[in-house]
């Protein structure tokens, strides 16, 4: 009988808790009790572009049901769960809020600074506190990704180039060492570039086409590029470099493309080598 007076209790108290609750379309359980605070959503992107110095975003907030009176709502940086440090790759503009009677949505702004940002990207986690609103029982965390982005014209680092082999040979010159080669546009990346070259013309003369990527100041090559030359039915390839070539952003008249020659050691040791490109 014990068991049966706990469970009709336990019972009771779970039709009390789901009676303060609706559930939206995604099936999520949502407050219906007090105004609650919410972000508009809980996770976003955004790119901050090389040589822009600065980027203000905003950060929009809500409530679940209008509030009553006046409020104020902070935005307090998460420094737990974040990669990004405040003061460093980011600063609050505005981080306090005044929510009066009848509204229910705000926002926040931050300023994201270019100089930390990385490729990869740095993730900046937020809360929302106020001391008479309650705290939202759900989509309270708000995360922020922030990603360093180099857009690249699609009429720039295209045409005519001259191209020197600045390493060492091996066996003789790897590409066309002194030839002058087209570059153009990989369809369907704004930042990929091609052109064709022989591979070893000591050897071989067939013309095989050569990819990159330019990436924020950086040259990267594509990797698994077979060759048409080769030692055995295994095939030589070339991939990126141990240490990338580099371009300055903004300026397409020269640059240099650095590779691993032979990366699977198919005709001996792999070796860097370095070529410099000049507009003609």
């Amino acid at each position: 009988m014990k068991n049966l007076k706990f469970l009709k209790i336990a019972s009771t108290f779970i039709l009390l808790v789901l009676a303060g609750c609706g559930s939206d379309d995604k099936g999520e359980l949502v407050y219906k009790g007090d105004s609650l605070l919410q972000f508009a959503k809980s996770t976003n992107e955004v790119f901050i572009v090389e040589g822009s110095g600065t980027l203000d975003v905003e950060i929009p907030y809500g409530v679940l049901k209008n509030a009553v009176g006046s409020h104020t709502v902070n935005l307090v940086p998460d420094a737990v769960n974040s990669t990004a440090i405040l003061g460093t790759d980011y600063t609050i503009v505005s981080g306090s809020d005044e929510l009066t009677s009848g509204e229910a949505n705000g926002k926040f702004t931050i300023k994201l600074l270019e100089g930390p940002a990385t490729l990869a990207g740095k993730i900046a986690v937020f809360t929302l506190e106020s001391s008479t609103l309650d705290n939202a029982v759900f989509n309270n965390s708000y995360a922020l990704t922030i990603k360093l982005t180099c857009p690249v014209s699609e009429d720039t680092f295209v045409g005519n180039y001259l191209i020197e082999e600045l390493t060492p040979y091996v066996d003789g010159p790897t590409l066309d060492d002194g030839s002058v080669v087209t570059l153009s546009v990989i369809a369907g990346s704004t930042s990929g570039r091609t052109f064709l070259t022989k591979n070893y013309p000591n050897y071989c003369s067939p013309l095989r086409a050569f990819n990159f990527d330019l990436v924020c100041g950086e040259v990267i090559v594509r990797p698994n590029q077979a060759s048409t030359c080769q030692c055995t039915a295994a095939g030589l390839f070339f991939g990126p470099a141990i240490v990338p070539g580099s371009y300055t952003i903004g300026d397409d008249s020269m640059f240099e493309l650095a590779f691993t020659n032979d990366v699977t050691g198919n005709c001996g040791t792999a070796v860097q080598t370095r070529y410099r490109f000049t507009k003609q």
